[in-house]
């Protein structure tokens, strides 16, 4: 349900029980990887969902994805930093977003297309999903644009 009210966008949602990021913190990692894909798959749609309607997220996380009890259900959820984009390449320049699941260009201050950020959040969290830990330390802001591009 979204709403509109005193020029105020709100959305209610169906109570989930946990986040990806608290599942993968108790398992350390999906147990098997139909789990990940099967999670993965639902973010990827919803996201794509967002994308065909000319919507960016710019905060994908496992902490933004809550998830049913039995964990089969995924959905999308903190919408604080998520803006309309133009049908065409719209680049931004704010740098928003959780700097572990930020790319490289917004770290660096160069403008960046949004719906690509997104893409971009979503191979962070696969990896996060499979591997059970996060590929980029993100404690030094500056030196994280290197550590990506190493890869």
């Amino acid at each position: 349900l979204i709403e509109l009210c005193n020029k105020k966008v709100y959305i209610v949602m169906e109570a989930m029980d946990t986040t990806l990021l608290d599942m993968l913190q108790k398992l350390g990692k999906l147990p098997c990887a139909p789990n990940a894909r099967d999670i993965f798959v639902q973010v990827v749609r919803a996201v794509s969902y967002l994308h065909d309607r000319n919507l960016v997220h710019r905060d994908l996380k496992c902490e933004n994805v809550l998830l049913s009890s039995d964990g089969r259900r995924a959905k999308i959820s903190d919408f604080g930093f998520s803006k309309e984009v133009n049908g065409h390449v719209d680049l931004s320049s704010t740098f928003c977003g959780t700097v572990a699941f930020t790319p490289p260009e917004v770290l660096m201050g160069i403008p960046y297309d949004a719906k690509k950020y997104d893409i971009w959040s979503l191979g962070v969290m696969l990896y996060m999903m499979v591997v059970g830990n996060i590929p980029f330390d993100d404690s030094n802001v500056q030196s994280m644009p290197q550590l990506q591009k190493k890869g």
